[in-house]
């Protein structure tokens, strides 16, 4: 990616500004959908703010069961020579790629670590012949970013405001994919049936097209369940096409980061488990920090001082800090997506944030 003549500008809000705080304390009544509902909207939110306790303590809550469910068919997992690790996990799908020309991998909304993934992903799928990219953005969006300008905003799209959504779109555009928005706005016919429908169109009008689709959780899944049919199912109904699937939205565990960052595991040798149901080719374990490296060629460790009306203000109190391309900033003001924003704590007179090499004020 084109980053080392970047400058970058730093926007700081009080904890008073975050978005989401009403949410946190709205009158709602007690009903499962509705706590669900606000759950998935806290924690999206919350996603986009790194070093975020709020965030770290709802995911904690969403996932505890299911990671001490899940762990028991992990440990016996990783006894199998077959289940590969780490970087093998990338060489493996970048092979398999090229034996289709349809490779859809999952995402949930709230796991900024999915769209690391995906970055990780797109270099090796370019090698081997990707060169169309689908995911979520608002209607007309995809145009805008492949004919006017080659990174999203607010208006792109309501995922696209996390700042690793946004990353994965400008490497895109770094790496020549052809952007599209896969929702189906179509209301004569199934929704999921649209999808299939956009992307059948994608590989018809090329040939030799071959379209990495980054999508969410179920729309993946290769056979109709007793709930719906997924983009995958009606995809293949459509073209006689395989589509590589890969789930990285039902396998947790904390099992450790650093020797499992990655885990591929093949569907067969884990659907005899009721949890994994779901047809797909692969599910994988996603265990990826979430920071620049692998994203900009340099990054340091730079250590700011706060100014001093805020420091004044708030200390020993939150604060929000957005790092931005100051020449994007300079267009869109607060309509830019920012490559970063985290919260930190006003108590001393600086703070440390590992950044992309180049000029900061």
């Amino acid at each position: 990616m084109r980053h080392q003549a970047e400058r970058f500008i730093m926007i700081w809000k009080t904890r008073n500004d975050l978005f989401g705080e009403k949410l946190w304390n709205a009158p709602i009544a007690r009903k499962e959908q509705n706590e669900w509902m606000q759950f998935q909207y806290l924690s999206k939110v919350n996603s986009f703010m790194s070093n975020n306790l709020a965030y770290s303590e709802l995911l904690w809550e969403f996932e505890k069961s299911r990671k001490e469910d899940l762990q028991p068919i992990l440990d016996t997992l990783l006894e199998v020579r077959k289940i590969l690790k780490n970087t093998a996990v990338i060489e493996k799908i970048a092979n398999l790629s090229k034996k289709t020309s349809v490779v859809m991998l999952n995402e949930n909304h709230w796991h900024p670590k999915h769209r690391k993934f995906a970055l990780q992903l797109l270099k090796s799928l370019k090698n081997a012949g990707y060169s169309h990219l689908a995911l979520a953005l608002y209607k007309n969006q995809d145009s805008v970013i492949n004919n006017q300008r080659d990174y999203p905003t607010f208006s792109s799209g309501y995922n696209t405001r996390e700042s690793f959504f946004a990353h994965l779109i400008r490497k895109a555009k770094d790496l020549e994919f052809i952007i599209h928005g896969h929702e189906n706005y179509d209301n004569t016919i199934n929704r999921k049936l649209g999808q299939a429908k956009n992307f059948e169109k994608i590989l018809s009008e090329d040939l030799t097209a071959k379209l990495f689709v980054y999508a969410s959780l179920d729309h993946i899944v290769e056979e109709p369940t007793s709930q719906e049919k997924g983009m995958a199912a009606y995809l293949k109904e459509l073209l006689p096409i395989d589509p590589l699937t890969l789930n990285q939205v039902d396998l947790v565990s904390d099992i450790d980061h650093e020797d499992h960052e990655m885990v591929l595991v093949p569907y067969h040798l884990i659907k005899v488990d009721k949890k994994f149901k779901k047809k797909v080719d692969f599910f994988l374990l996603n265990n990826l920090e979430v920071h620049f490296k692998g994203i900009y060629p340099e990054t340091k460790r730079i250590s700011i001082h706060l100014p001093f009306e805020l420091s004044q203000k708030n200390s020993s109190k939150e604060f929000l800090v957005s790092v931005y391309n100051e020449d994007k900033f300079s267009i869109y003001k607060s309509r830019s997506v920012p490559i970063l924003s985290t919260i930190e704590f006003g108590s001393n007179n600086s703070i440390e944030l590992m950044l992309p090499e180049g000029k900061r004020h």
